[in-house]
């Protein structure tokens, strides 16, 4: 019989994190510390989304840091749960900074889940101004805001007596639509309290 290489294991550590059982997680990283197996990048997000679901985001990224040390090459759901899970504590900037560094690091070209998950939990927390932001840059990039977040920032700004700069981001979001996504922004934007 063959020893289980790292994929098995990785199998393991996925069906005890979706369970939520940590005691059998933390044994089999004993047994591949233990055979010597090296971590792959499936091994790293697997601890990485563990640490997030346990809001301890920081030991997340420091994961992040110890993979990149050992030249394993992070994938975009490496930052993406990073950026998730200090936007679930409210932590934007730290987000923020995973986000640039995913940027800076050049592994993986930066995607829109994670600009939109920044911007969603930004207008969910009421800080419309960081929201505006992150909002222009994912229109810059020619991504489409989901039209709940969108609401939500609009009706944000107008309360914090930001009435042109709602009016500003709507009309740039009417032109990254077409079609039937048009259509829908219209009837949206009609309900809207500009």
């Amino acid at each position: 019989m063959e020893n289980p290489d790292i994929g098995s294991y990785n199998v393991l550590l996925e069906a005890y994190s979706k369970n939520g059982d940590g005691v059998e997680f933390d044994e089999i990283l004993k047994e591949i510390k233990n055979k010597g197996l090296e971590h792959d990048c499936t091994t790293y997000n697997h601890r990485i989304l563990r640490f997030c679901k346990n809001k301890e985001s920081v030991r997340a990224k420091k994961l992040l840091d110890e993979m990149v040390a050992k030249g394993v090459k992070p994938n975009s759901a490496s930052y993406n749960m990073i950026i998730h899970g200090f936007c679930k504590v409210g932590d934007f900037e730290s987000a923020q900074k995973v986000l640039e560094r995913m940027l800076a690091d050049g592994y993986v070209a930066p995607c829109s889940i994670s600009y939109i998950t920044l911007f969603q939990h930004m207008v969910k927390e009421g800080e419309f101004d960081s929201a505006l932001n992150m909002c222009k840059e994912i229109i810059r990039r020619k991504w489409v805001p989901p039209f709940e977040a969108m609401d939500g920032l609009v009706k944000g700004l107008v309360e914090i007596s930001k009435v042109e700069a709602a009016k500003e981001v709507v009309e740039k979001m009417k032109k990254r639509l077409k079609g039937n996504a048009a259509d829908s922004w219209k009837t949206h934007e009609a309900a809207l309290p500009l």
